[in-house]
């Protein structure tokens, strides 16, 4: 059962005085009661509610608000009034019995014009809204009266018309109501008294006693329901009688102009409202600050955010606040900066320890990838020192072994080119990680262990039946069925990866072999019948045809990178780079390939010296990017050079070979 309206009234020490007219009375009447009904604020299940009025000769109405919430239930006081004999509004007061999780809420709304309803909407809950019917069967509700106040003095207490009531309307004389006015003002009065401050910030200044809690005491009403006159009554008190007849410091005017002026409660409504939001800002975000934990791994993250909020923010009167908690926050930060640190760390040591010493397996990488990451971070000095220092002993409990077992072969290995090729193969499984250990800890082998197997490859590379062996063996593979092939095989073999230089006589042999093999690739024919056994021969001549073929590759490869390399302002240039492929599809790789080579005849000119030499060359010119013009470039380029004849003029050369000085080769 809800306790009874009156005695919840006497207990809290409500003292209601008549001093509305009788119409206003009439109007209570009206509204007085109990009324029965639901209210719901949106995406919220209907909840029931009760609201008792009592009975009250005077505008301002108390009465209680209770609920039945899904099961929560609670209560609190309200205090409204009347406009106009039926639409009303009532704001939030005081707990009675608090439900946890719920929030007060204000009312307004109509009566109905059979008097037994009422609708409206509800204040503190979005789209909230509310019906209720009266309940005649309800406890019936006691009208408050008024008590005289005694007098006091020597000036009659002023007689406020409306609803104010409060300390106001309970002092006894002119100057109890001017002290109590002074007493509520005062703890905002400007040291200065107003003088060197503008108007809006008189309004910040002042606005705290006009928060419901200073104020209505005072005024015996919420700051939201005092009407124009009354306000307008206090302000000519103030400035008539208290700082008139009494003599008080009137401070600018400042509060008898507020109460005079329409604009200035709303004002101070509004900006109290605004410093509520301000310090529910600051609460949400000291409780966001004091939810991060420095050790937590998104702590870094969750500051930033914070910082952003800090920086974009301009709240009303809370800016050295917002200062404090900036501080606050680069505190955080420098301790989660440093938690990170020690994070990492812990990390990368982990991460070390946690793998094993399988070069095979990539453990190496990981070795690697630590000390890397150690040198890229924001550790201290001393901390990357030694996360390198552990990454390099890791890298070497993997590599030593292997090392060492390569440099094992050095005295095992025959004098021969087989020997070489194995020495060779033994290098290669360190080739892939040779960069990044010279890169990451300075060298893949800082103590040398491999030194007696490079010292046995340099002595195998002098040695003239190895070489030998090595020509023997390159003119194989450039004669054989797949000459290209077979011969850089045969070098890879040899030279290995990561080799920096191989003797002068070898990289000889190597050029020759390539040079043959491409030579023995190309289909050559001599269709000549019986030449002059001084004229070019047709594999001089398919050599000559590779020359220019060679040329021709190289310079389709300097037109690519000039084009594709954003840097062309020459005009000549940049109009034959409109025509070329890669600047459209940035592709390159472009080449020609020569297919074959056919003789068809020379004409002496100078015997033994000079001919002119005709013959055809099938060729494949393979553009990058061609496949954007849907045309076989390869294809088309193949099938015309193989119908054309030219003719080129060769010279004999003194130290023996050919040169050729002029010739229609396209």
């Amino acid at each position: 059962m809800l306790p009874s309206i009156s005695r919840l009234l006497r207990i809290s020490g409500v003292c209601l005085v008549l001093y509305a007219p009788l119409v206003e009375a009439q109007e209570a009447d009206l509204l007085s009661g109990r009324w029965t009904g639901t209210y719901q604020c949106a995406g919220q299940p209907v909840s029931r509610m009760i609201l008792d009025i009592a009975a009250s000769n005077r505008p301002l109405k108390e009465a209680i608000f209770s609920f039945d919430a899904g099961g929560t239930t609670g209560s609190y006081s309200v205090v409204g009034r009347v406009r106009g004999g039926a639409q009303f509004r009532f704001a939030p007061r005081a707990w009675i019995d608090r439900a946890d999780g719920i929030s007060m809420l204000g009312l307004i709304g109509i009566l109905g014009r059979d008097g037994q309803s009422m609708t409206g909407s509800l204040q503190g809950c979005p789209s909230g809204s509310f019906h209720a019917e009266r309940n005649n069967e309800g406890e019936a509700i006691i009208t408050i009266t008024g008590v005289r106040l005694p007098e006091g003095d020597r000036i009659s207490p002023k007689k406020f018309g409306g609803a104010i009531a409060g300390l106001l309307g309970r002092a006894g004389s002119a100057e109890a109501q001017c002290r109590v006015l002074a007493e509520w003002y005062t703890p905002v009065i400007d040291p200065h008294g107003f003088e060197r401050m503008p108007s809006h910030k008189i309004v910040g200044a002042i606005a705290p006693i006009f928060r419901n809690e200073a104020f209505e005491p005072v005024f015996g009403m919420p700051l939201e329901l005092m009407g124009g006159m009354e306000s307008r009554e206090i302000g000519r008190f103030l400035k008539e009688t208290c700082y008139g007849k009494i003599g008080m410091d009137s401070y600018r005017n400042v509060f008898a102009d507020v109460f005079r002026s329409p604009i200035y409660l709303p004002t101070l409504a509004a900006t109290n409202e605004e410093q509520d939001k301000a310090q529910k800002w600051l609460s949400d975000v000291r409780a966001e600050l004091a939810a991060i934990s420095p050790e937590h791994p998104n702590a870094l993250r969750d500051i930033s955010n914070l910082d952003r909020k800090l920086a974009g923010a301009h709240r009303v009167n809370v800016s050295a606040q917002i200062d404090e908690l900036k501080v606050q926050a680069a505190a955080l930060r420098t301790e989660a900066e440093a938690a990170a640190r020690t994070a990492l760390f812990n990390k990368l040591l982990a991460d070390l320890e946690g793998v094993g010493n399988d070069y095979d397996a990539g453990h190496l990488g990981t070795a690697l990838r630590v000390a890397d990451e150690a040198r890229a971070s924001k550790l201290e000095p001393g901390r990357i020192d030694q996360v390198v220092a552990a990454a390099r002993d890791k890298a070497a409990a993997i590599l030593n072994p292997r090392l060492d077992a390569a440099a094992g072969l050095a005295t095992m290995l025959p004098r021969s080119l087989e020997g070489l090729i194995k020495a060779r193969d033994a290098l290669e499984p360190f080739a892939v990680y040779r960069d990044s250990m010279d890169r990451t800890f300075g060298s893949l082998d800082p103590e040398g262990r491999l030194r007696p197997l490079y010292d046995q490859i340099s002595e195998l590379e002098g040695d003239p039946s190895v070489i030998a062996e090595l020509k023997n063996a390159l003119d194989a593979a450039a004669a054989s069925e797949k000459p290209r092939e077979n011969v850089e095989r045969l070098v890879a073999q040899v030279t290995s990866s990561g080799t920096a230089l191989i003797p002068a006589e070898m990289a000889e042999l190597i050029a020759s072999a390539r040079e043959d093999a491409e030579i023995n690739a190309v289909v050559i024919t001599d269709l000549s019948g019986n030449p002059d056994p001084s004229e070019p021969s047709a594999r001089e001549i398919a050599a000559f045809a590779m020359k220019r073929v060679r040329d021709a590759s190289s310079e389709m490869a300097g037109q690519e990178a000039v084009c594709t390399s954003g840097r062309v302002t020459d005009p000549v240039q940049a109009m034959k780079c409109l025509s070329n492929p890669a600047l459209w599809t940035g592709q390159t790789g472009s080449r020609v390939t020569l297919l074959g080579v056919t003789k068809v005849g020379c004409e002496p000119e100078v015997k033994d010296r000079q001919y002119l030499c005709y013959f055809n060359q099938q060729v494949r010119i393979d553009i990058a990017g061609s496949q954007a013009y849907g045309t076989d470039w390869g294809q088309m380029t193949q099938e015309l050079s193989g119908k054309e004849i030219v003719d080129a003029r060769f010279f004999r050369a003194a130290g023996g070979g050919w040169t050729v000085t002029w010739g229609d080769l396209r």
